[in-house]
């Protein structure tokens, strides 16, 4: 955060006045106790205590930040919470235990100079830390972070900032306007529970011959190293479980043809997270055999021709690619692997021949289908 200063001016001293005015009034003002509206009890019950008065009296306004709870409170001089203000902190950084409001600049700008910061209040001088609305491009103008994600607890929505407490505008502006100069504030270590890791961004099903290979996007640890995953595949053999540096299976000994879904789970010692799923993947093997193989004839004079014809064999998988198909001794004739039917070269009637129909696909090739028709008039043998 780029450090500025304020400059003893006549402006300053009409501020200095308007904020002595304002907490005298504070001091004096009969306020009624507000409830801490930004923490939901389910959250709570998993940080900690919720948010309340620092353990000892402070006799005068002061603020108070929790840090593990992104909650910044305006207290009066009766201890009395005034105004509940949703923040964006970073709790890693190292904070003094108190401090006080050290002078205020209206637009400042981070180190980079790539984002503005308005009504930005400096804390804690000589430590880099303040308060200010949600950083602005300086290029577009647009916000760094959603708006909405204020008050979410780090590292579960809200992101980590630099080290000063963002806020919405409005807030900005009030601490800016009447707690910019010698207020104190106390930095309260809130106690954080770690959660569950989130589930993987992302687990891919590769299919292979009789298995499928898989791979995950590392779990997000939510505040808890990630210490195993455990993968299931359905249908599928029983669940294994491999350490957290892991993050690719191969299984192997699955049905071809049969379709299953591959779930990761990440476990930490906070507990385990949601499966992430795959998408349907098909394990593939050899193509089961040809169907119905029969001949058809067509007469020509006291000649047939003949069709032999079939139904398409069980992929398994993997897509036929062809059929090779045999006439007596005749060497094998490749067809597409979508056709059902290959003419042959006129036969004559009255003869047996022996046919063969074997299906193929990339895991190699299917079931001889052997036939023995006589070459009759009939239209179908």
């Amino acid at each position: 955060m780029r450090r500025g200063s304020t400059t003893a001016t006549a402006a300053a001293e009409s501020w200095r006045r308007r904020s002595t005015a304002l907490v005298t009034g504070l001091l004096t003002a009969s306020v009624a106790l507000l409830t801490v509206a930004g923490v939901p009890a389910a959250q709570a019950a998993s940080l900690g205590p919720v948010p309340g008065m620092v353990a000892h009296p402070i006799g005068r306004v002061h603020l108070e930040s929790y840090e593990w709870f992104n909650i910044l409170d305006v207290v009066d001089a009766h201890n009395r919470i005034v105004r509940v203000i949703k923040v964006a902190d970073n709790p890693l950084i190292s904070k003094p235990d108190e401090c006080t409001t050290a002078g205020r600049i209206r637009v400042d700008y981070d180190y980079t100079y790539e984002w503005k910061l308005n009504y930005f209040t400096r804390m804690c001088a000589g430590r880099g830390i303040g308060t200010h609305a949600i950083p602005l491009s300086v290029k577009n103008g647009a916000p760094d972070m959603n708006a909405a994600d204020l008050g979410k607890p780090p590292l579960r929505g809200a992101p980590l900032s630099h080290g000063c407490m963002r806020m919405s505008t409005a807030d900005a502006e009030y601490i800016y306007d009447y707690f910019s100069s010698g207020v104190p504030i106390y930095f309260v270590k809130t106690p954080w529970r770690p959660l569950p890791p989130a589930p993987s961004a992302l687990v891919r099903a590769t299919p292979l011959l009789g298995g499928l290979s898989i791979s995950w996007v590392p779990a997000a640890p939510q505040g808890a190293a990630v210490t195993s995953y455990t993968v299931s595949v359905t249908p599928g053999p029983a669940p294994v479980k491999v350490a957290a540096t892991t993050t690719s299976l191969a299984v192997n000994g699955l049905t071809a043809g049969v379709p299953v879904q591959v779930r990761v789970v990440a476990s930490s010692a906070a507990g385990t997270s949601a499966a992430a799923i795959s998408a349907v993947a098909v394990p593939y093997g050899p193509p089961g055999a040809a169907l119905d193989v029969h001949g058809e004839r067509a007469m020509v004079g006291s000649t047939g021709h003949v069709f032999l014809v079939w139904q398409p064999a069980p992929s398994n998988g993997a897509a036929l690619t062809s059929y090779l198909v045999t006439v007596g001794a005749q060497p094998p004739v490749t067809v597409a692997g979508s056709a059902t039917f290959l003419l042959l070269p006129p036969l004559p009637l009255g003869s047996t021949e022996h046919f063969t129909v074997q299906a193929v696909n990339v895991a190699g090739t299917g079931p001889v289908v052997s036939a023995d028709l006589p070459l009759t008039r009939s239209p179908r043998w």
